[in-house]
C-alpha cells in the first residue's frame, strides 16, 4: 500500500465520522470513547439508513432490521 492510498483511506474515514458527527453526535461521541470513530465509515451505508429511519420518526422496525441485517451480514 503506497502513501496515496494511504492517505485517501485516512480522508475518507475522516469524512464519514465528520458527517456522523452531524447525523448522530450522541453515537459519534460513543464511538470516540472508545477511540473507534475512524473505523464508523466500514459500516456507514448501513448505519446512516438506520440512523435516518430512526431521526425521520418512521421507526420501521422491518426498515431497520433489513438494515441490520445487512451490517451483520458482511
Amino acid at each position: 500500500m503506497n502513501g496515496t492510498t494511504l492517505y485517501a483511506k485516512a480522508q475518507v474515514a475522516a469524512s464519514a465520522a465528520n458527517t456522523l458527527k452531524f447525523l448522530d453526535h450522541s453515537y459519534y461521541q460513543a464511538l470516540c470513547k472508545e477511540n473507534i470513530e475512524m473505523l464508523y465509515f466500514l459500516i456507514e451505508p448501513q448505519m446512516s439508513e438506520i440512523i435516518y429511519q430512526v431521526n425521520s420518526g418512521d421507526n420501521n422496525e422491518e426498515k431497520i432490521a433489513d438494515a441490520l441485517y445487512e451490517l451483520l451480514r458482511k
